[in-house]
């Protein structure tokens, strides 16, 4: 494999997702601690954070720590975003705005998963992976607006009727399920189960894509970026230590694996929901 690595992700944008991740993954485990309660595996998840109170109680905090989070990454997509060329910095090929050339990809893939076209040619950005990034924005809004309704009911009660409550629960609950299912499933798949990227895709948490592979994987980003002469200039970095990709294995690791075991109980104790 190249030693030659492309820089896909700052700093600042892995720190994002690595939060984004743990407090998410925080978020599931409470909120499956009290939606099972009533059996043995909630009741055991449960204790994890003393008890059926304390869950909620981390359940709150996590809850507050993802919105403030959320509100910290919209600030950085102020400051990020160059405003003399907008709306044209926001509408170019390394922009997350879905464009008319996604859905061109996404009919294209259709295409090549039946054989009868050839693969896309992807830029920076797959139409997939933005899909993943806008429905982080709606999810934490609706996770949100009715978390907080339901942070403290008696004072929400004072302002909204109370039928406006259970339709608060009712849609948490549904935005979980939603959530759950999307990420466990089909944001790991794409992410890390896909052949190419088998058993995990570190670039997330190392920032950097081997040059050979995305040459292979996005031909169309790797082509302008050559054409524009931007490789050379701080693109192109060295490969990461080996103490980094080991740590970054792990824990990424433990994150599918704690992520697969939320999934898989989950769905065996269904029955045992309480609403």
């Amino acid at each position: 494999m190249s030693k030659r690595k492309i820089r896909r992700f700052t700093v600042t944008q892995r720190l994002f997702h690595i939060l984004l991740v743990v407090s998410f993954m925080t978020q599931t485990a409470t909120g499956c601690a009290r939606l099972f309660i009533e059996t043995a595996w909630g009741k055991g998840l449960a204790t994890l954070f003393g008890g059926y109170d304390g869950a909620l109680v981390v359940h709150k905090v996590s809850g507050t720590f993802m919105v403030l989070l959320f509100l910290c990454h919209l600030v950085y997509l102020a400051v990020v975003i160059d405003w003399k060329r907008f709306p044209k910095s926001v509408l170019g090929p390394d922009s997350l705005v879905p464009s008319i050339s996604d859905c061109r990809d996404f009919f294209q893939h259709i295409g090549w998963f039946l054989g009868l076209a050839e693969e896309p040619k992807f830029e920076r950005w797959a139409y997939y992976e933005k899909f993943g990034y806008w429905a982080v924005f709606w999810g934490v809004v609706m996770f949100g607006v009715t978390g907080y309704m339901l942070f403290d009911p008696v004072a929400t009660a004072r302002v909204l009727p109370g039928w406006t409550m259970n339709l608060a629960l009712y849609l948490h609950r549904e935005e979980m399920e939603l959530a759950v299912g999307y990420l466990f499933i089909a944001h790991f798949f794409v992410s890390h189960f896909r052949p190419r990227r088998f058993p995990m895709d570190r670039v997330i948490f190392d920032g950097t894509l081997d040059y050979g592979e995305t040459l292979d994987e996005r031909p169309a980003w790797v082509g302008r970026m050559e054409r524009q002469g931007l490789l050379p200039e701080g693109m192109i970095v060295s490969e990461p230590s080996k103490a980094y990709r080991i740590a970054s294995f792990a824990f990424g690791y433990f994150l599918l694996a704690f992520g697969i075991f939320l999934l898989i109980f989950g769905v065996l104790n269904i029955d045992g929901i309480t609403w």
